[in-house]
């Protein structure tokens, strides 16, 4: 039977894809931009500020669907990962997991074995997830999100609003601070969350790639 997925791969072969493709882009987007936002002037800064916290929303998409296509495996893996990436509400769904399961609870809900378990241990250890909420349903919806200057008579800004609308129309508004700290701390945020979807989807891969074969 003729393959459906991209590129004419295999299954298993689109979701190798998937994974060091897709679910990289966002923490590689934001570290090159990160680098970027050292030798920028303030008007750049906040451009590539707003940058980064998009690919951070987009790191929390991909996570909560490689969750939902391990975790419900009524159809395959490669095929859930085809549909649209998951908004707000799947979102804060997968938070609440994420803050309410154990790491060894989480490899059971996503039928993973022990090698993901350091994956499962790292995203227990986050907090708050469900505080990126506003940034999933700022980009779920593709509203235009743009940085406002600070309040006049600040000396120093540190900060601007990431503006935008959720999935109802109510606007959505983020402060993003602009200082390098900062930035880096949603970089890596975003890097964190990249490299947990990465081992999760990767511990899939292994399992499936590794049965049938004789030790």
């Amino acid at each position: 039977m003729p393959t459906t997925y991209p590129g004419g791969l295999s299954e298993l072969d689109f979701v190798e894809a998937y994974c060091a493709s897709a679910l990289r882009k966002p923490s590689v987007v934001a570290d090159s931009v990160l680098r970027a936002l050292v030798l920028a002037g303030q008007n750049e800064r906040a451009a590539l500020s707003g940058l980064i916290a998009e690919q951070l929303a987009e790191a929390c998409r991909r996570l909560a669907a490689v969750s939902g296509a391990l975790s419900n495996r009524t159809h395959s893996v490669a095929r859930t990962l085809m549909q649209p990436l998951p908004g707000a509400g799947q979102w804060m769904a997968f938070a609440q997991d994420a803050g309410t399961l154990t790491p060894e609870q989480m490899l059971r809900h996503l039928s993973l074995g022990d090698a993901a378990l350091d994956a499962a241990t790292k995203l227990r250890s986050l907090d708050n997830l469900g505080a990126l909420q506003p940034y999933v349903a700022a980009v779920e919806v593709g509203a235009l999100m743009f940085l406002l200057p600070p309040s006049r008579g600040s000396r120093a800004p540190t900060f601007g609003w990431l503006a935008g609308a959720d999935a109802s129309g109510e606007p959505v508004a983020i402060e993003v601070l602009l200082d390098e700290q900062e930035a880096a701390a949603l970089a890596d945020l975003t890097a964190d969350l990249s490299g947990i979807a990465r081992a999760f989807l990767g511990a899939y891969l292994d399992a499936r790639r590794g049965a049938g074969r004789r030790e």
